[in-house]
């Protein structure tokens, strides 16, 4: 009994699970520094991470769908599309010119005092410029390698690298927390850190790291979902059930 009641007290099982899977997530961005050195993990692992836990906010926080895809899927690209064509200061620019620029229009509007543009304009088209000359680099890389072509170009190669991982956390999250499917999930992170593995002849360790907490994850879900089963129907489950569980996926995962 006093051992139930510590882990109880220790652990919880919505939580751990969490953890668990925001480790096994981070196996994919640790085999990659080795790849895009450019970016790297100090990178690679947070953008992963932050993903999977906003996908997990926004389930607790009961957001509605649409609202969701808009900030998975729209934000959070536009915000690693700024962040690494080192768009940052050119947008702040923008955003501060077009705030000062507000209360000059309704001066100008009920004062008939004069409305002066000419600084909103140039840091629109400083802005402007810069979007579409990093565009211009994404569409060269992307059609050299339509064509067979290979261009170096480390800033798009570490973008598209870290939409790809933005991609694969956010729909991990989502999977795992809203839909309750733990395999369809986690399943894009297993097959890309397999390829990247065999691909650069890397150390297979971070590989069996990752099964493990995989193999081990998928006991606690499936035991969570059960939990979540029993609660909705108010069915009676013994108290020790939970270390029970915890003890028995750590035996067969081992």
């Amino acid at each position: 009994m006093i051992l139930q009641a510590l882990f109880k007290r220790l652990f919880h099982m919505k939580e751990m699970i969490l953890v668990l899977s925001l480790m096994t997530l981070a196996c994919l961005p640790i085999a990659l520094g080795d790849i895009v050195r450019d970016a790297g993990v100090s990178l690679l692992l947070p953008l992963t991470l932050l993903g999977a836990i906003l996908a997990w906010l926004l389930t607790v926080l009961g957001a509605r769908k649409l609202l969701s895809g808009f900030v998975l899927l729209i934000l959070g690209p536009l915000a690693l599309y700024i962040r690494i064509g080192q768009l940052g200061d050119a947008a702040f620019e923008f955003i501060k010119q077009l705030l000062d620029l507000i209360p000059a229009f309704f001066n100008q509007l009920f004062y008939e005092a004069p409305l002066d543009t000419a600084v909103f304009i140039s840091s629109k088209d400083g802005l402007m410029q810069n979007v579409f000359a990093f565009g211009g680099r994404i569409t060269l890389w992307f059609t050299g390698m339509i064509h067979g072509v290979q261009i170096e170009d480390p800033v798009v190669r570490t973008l598209i690298w870290s939409m790809g991982l933005w991609l694969i956390a956010v729909w991990a999250g989502w999977q795992m927390y809203r839909n309750k499917s733990f395999m369809s999930g986690m399943l894009p992170s297993t097959i890309v850190l397999a390829f990247v593995i065999d691909y650069t002849g890397g150390e297979q360790s971070i590989l069996w790291l990752h099964m493990t907490l995989l193999l081990f994850l998928y006991g606690l879900t499936n035991y969570d979902n059960l939990q979540t089963y029993w609660n909705t129907s108010r069915t009676d489950y013994a108290e020790s059930t939970s270390i029970d569980t915890l003890m028995l996926v750590g035996a067969i995962t081992f």
